[in-house]
């Protein structure tokens, strides 16, 4: 049985689609927050562009915010990219280049 939440997403995205500056802004925040829906700056960005575009004077603050969401991701994802590769860097030149065994005098 599907949730009410899901049935509006649905309508929501049909209406979104046909133009409804309403339905886009309602979904926009959706993706934007996270409800209902997982959170995607990428798809909030585009609905409430689209609601602004169509005159939803509200959209835009919105607008706003999912461009700095978007871009706040981005600049995230990037900087994974880059500890991750240093991390594969690191374990290569342990493997071929292994601590030193120290010996003492003794030996």
């Amino acid at each position: 049985m599907a949730r009410a939440t899901d049935t509006a997403i649905v309508l929501l995205e049909k209406a979104a689609e046909e133009g409804d500056a309403k339905a886009q802004f309602s979904l926009g925040i959706y993706y934007l927050i996270g409800r209902g829906v997982k959170q995607n700056p990428e798809k909030a960005f585009k609905y409430l562009n689209a609601a602004k575009t169509a005159g939803d004077e509200e959209a835009e603050a919105f607008c706003n915010l999912a461009a700095a969401e978007r871009e706040r991701e981005e600049k995230e994802a990037q900087r994974l990219g880059v500890v991750a590769l240093e991390s594969m860097l690191e374990a290569k030149r342990r493997q071929f280049f292994p601590a030193p065994v120290l010996v003492t005098p003794d030996e």
